[in-house]
């Protein structure tokens, strides 16, 4: 399943934006990051097209099912339902079914401090 640019809506997403917790096309990302000094410094993560699904971070076995949005963890089923089914906090979590895309660390642009720490 592909994911598409929820600016434009027609192309694939290239990238995720941390900040504006959305994901662009290319042309879009350029566009919007462009703007101005404030919008240039948004942390933003490229996609990197893969036909195998990374394995689950907690067990690390099982292919990955959901991402977890407030642990910043990718999950297999049987992790997320054991983690996130153990009180009413953890349950209210924002997951989202994974869908097929792999990310790969490489900088777009973003906080000082990240890039520091990247080196």
């Amino acid at each position: 399943m592909k994911t598409f640019c929820e600016v434009c809506t027609t192309n694939p997403a290239a990238l995720v934006c941390c900040a504006d917790d959305a994901v662009m096309c290319g042309s879009c990302d350029e566009s919007i990051h462009s703007a101005n000094p404030v919008v240039q410094k948004h942390e933003r993560v490229a996609f990197k097209s893969t036909a195998a699904k990374p394995n689950c971070d907690i067990c690390q076995v099982n292919p990955v099912y959901v991402v977890c949005h407030e642990d910043r963890a990718f999950l297999c089923r049987s992790c997320d339902n054991s983690i996130h089914s153990d009180n009413e906090h953890v349950a209210q979590h924002n997951r989202f079914l994974f869908t097929g895309v792999k990310l790969e660390n490489i900088n777009l642009g973003g906080s000082k401090k990240r890039k520091a720490a990247n080196m």
